[in-house]
C-alpha cells in the first residue's frame, strides 16, 4: 500500500464509499461518520474512488484493500448505536459478506412486503398521521424502522417510497392496543428472510410507549386499510358519570343498540352535511361490558368498557356516539332526539366526549386471510392475545384511568354540557338544544 502512497485511513474511506453506494448511506452521513472516527477535516472528492480503484489493482494492493474494507465497514461509525444488541443486529443486516476465497461481496438489498402488528399509548402524540412540526405515531415508527436498518436513508422521510399503508388513524391522545401497517422493508438479498428477526430488530428500536407484536409476510397488493374487514374501538367510561352508577349500565346498552345497523353519521363528524352523502356507516355491535369493569386498585375509580365494532368510522364518530348515548342515559336528552340525529335532513351539534378514554382495541382481517390463504401469513392478533392484554393493563389503562385524568376530563365535559343544555337554569334541561342550527360556538369550544 505504501507503493501508491495511500495510508490505511484512505483505504477505509474508500471502503465507506463502496459501502454507501450499495447500502444507500447518504454522502453527508458518510463523510460525517468518517471524520468522527479519523478526526479528518479534509473534504474528499468521491470522484477519487474511480482512479484509486485502478491504481490499487495495478500495484498489487487489492488483497490489503479487501481486508481493510472488511475491517472498517464492520466498524463503521455510520452503524454505531447506543445499544450493543441493536448494533449487532443491524450489523447482520448491513455489513458486507466475504466468500470462501476471502473476496469481498458488497451486499445488495431487496424489498419485502410485510405487515407490522403494533400497539401504542397516545399520550405523547398529536395523532397517528405524520404531519410537519408535530409528534406523530407514524413518524416515531418510521424513525424506529430506519434505526433498525429496515428503511434506507434514501427512503426515510417519504412514506410513499415504502408503499406505506395503515389500518386506522387515531386522534390526538388516542391509543391503540392493535394497529397494522403495511409496507416494504429493505432486506439483504443473500440473507434468508425471517419475520422473527425483523420483529426482534424493530422491537429494540421503538420507544417505550410502543410495542411490536409481530411482523407478517403479505402479498404485494396488501393494503392495511382496505384489507381490514372490521375495526373495534373501546371507550372507558367512568361508572360514576352514569345515572344510577353501575345499575344504569343495562339502560345504557338499550340506548347503544340504536346505533347498530346502517345509519347516516353526518351529525357525528367534524364536517356536518345534512344530506349525509358519503357518511353512512354500518355498525355491527355497540355494547357496554359490566363484567369487564376496569379498576386499577381497590380504592380507584371504576371504568366500564364500551366496545363498538364497525367496518369503518368517520372523524370524531365514536366520541360523539358515546357522548350522545351518555346524555340520553342521564336523561339530559330524549331518546327520540337521538334517533333524529341519525336521520338524513336533521342537523345537530353533538359535543365529542374526551379523547383520553378512547383506544383502538382490535382489527379483523378474516376476508383477506381467507382469500390469500397459503400465499400470505395470517393477519390477526389472536396469537398475541396475552401480550396485548399485558400492554393494555400496564400501559393503556394507567394512562386513561390513572391520576383521575379521564375522570376529571369527563366531569369537566359534563359540567360544560349541562350548563349549555340548561342555559344556566339547573332546574330545566332543553331537550331540543342539540338539534338547533345555532350551536356552533358550543361545538367549537368543546372540541
Amino acid at each position: 500500500m505504501s507503493e501508491i502512497g495511500c495510508d490505511q485511513s484512505i483505504v477505509s474511506y474508500f471502503a465507506f464509499v463502496l459501502y454507501s453506494q450499495s447500502n444507500s448511506v447518504s454522502k453527508t452521513s458518510l463523510c460525517s461518520g468518517y471524520n468522527q472516527r479519523f478526526a479528518c477535516n479534509t473534504t474528499m472528492n468521491l470522484l477519487f474512488t474511480s482512479s484509486f480503484s485502478k491504481s490499487i489493482r495495478n500495484h498489487g494492493g487489492l488483497q490489503v484493500f479487501k481486508d481493510s474494507c472488511i475491517k472498517y465497514c464492520r466498524h463503521s461509525p455510520i452503524l454505531m448505536k447506543s445499544s450493543e444488541s441493536i448494533d449487532q443486529n443491524r450489523d447482520n443486516l448491513r455489513t458486507p459478506n466475504v466468500n470462501a476465497l476471502g473476496q469481498l461481496i458488497i451486499r445488495s438489498t431487496c424489498k419485502k412486503k410485510v405487515a407490522i402488528l403494533l400497539g401504542y399509548v397516545g399520550k405523547n402524540y398529536s395523532g397517528w398521521q405524520k404531519n410537519p412540526n408535530i409528534e406523530s405515531v407514524e413518524e416515531a415508527l418510521e424513525e424506529s424502522l430506519h434505526a433498525a436498518g429496515l428503511i434506507s436513508d434514501v427512503n426515510v422521510g417519504s412514506l410513499s417510497k415504502s408503499s406505506w399503508t395503515s389500518c386506522a388513524r387515531t386522534d390526538k391522545g388516542v391509543s391503540a392496543a392493535s394497529q397494522v401497517v403495511g409496507m416494504k422493508i429493505q432486506w439483504p438479498r443473500d440473507l434468508e428472510f425471517d419475520c422473527k428477526v425483523v420483529r426482534d430488530q424493530l422491537a429494540q428500536c421503538v420507544p417505550e410507549d410502543m410495542i411490536i407484536y409481530g411482523v407478517k409476510k403479505v402479498v404485494g397488493s396488501f393494503n392495511a386499510r382496505t384489507a381490514c374487514f372490521a375495526r373495534t374501538y373501546e371507550y372507558l367510561l367512568p361508572v360514576s358519570c352514569l345515572k344510577d352508577g353501575v345499575h344504569g349500565i343495562p339502560k345504557l346498552n338499550e340506548i347503544l343498540a340504536n346505533y347498530i345497523g346502517t345509519h347516516s353519521f353526518h351529525n357525528f363528524t367534524k364536517v356536518n352535511k345534512i344530506s349525509g352523502a358519503g357518511l353512512s356507516r354500518y355498525m355491527m355491535n355497540f355494547e357496554a361490558y359490566p363484567l369487564e369493569i376496569v379498576q386499577l386498585d381497590t380504592h380507584a375509580q371504576q371504568f366500564v368498557p364500551l366496545r363498538v365494532t364497525g367496518q369503518s368510522f368517520v372523524l370524531y364518530q365514536i366520541r360523539k356516539m358515546v357522548s350522545l348515548a351518555l346524555l340520553v342515559q342521564k336523561e339530559w336528552v330524549c331518546e327520540s332526539e337521538m334517533k333524529r340525529c341519525l336521520s338524513i335532513g336533521e342537523s345537530a351539534n353533538i359535543p365529542p366526549a374526551p379523547a383520553e378514554g378512547l383506544f383502538l382495541h382490535d382489527l379483523v382481517y378474516s376476508k383477506y386471510n381467507e382469500r390469500f390463504q397459503g400465499k400470505s401469513d395470517e393477519i390477526g392478533f389472536q396469537e398475541f392475545h396475552q401480550q396485548r392484554v399485558h400492554f393494555k393493563v400496564n400501559h393503556i389503562f394507567p394512562y386513561i384511568c390513572g391520576n383521575n385524568g379521564q375522570l376529571a376530563a369527563m366531569e369537566e365535559w359534563l359540567d360544560t354540557t349541562r350548563d349549555f343544555l340548561t342555559r344556566g337554569d339547573p332546574k330545566e334541561v332543553n331537550l331540543q338544544s342539540l338539534l338547533t342550527h345555532n350551536n356552533n360556538n358550543y361545538t367549537s369550544s368543546i372540541e
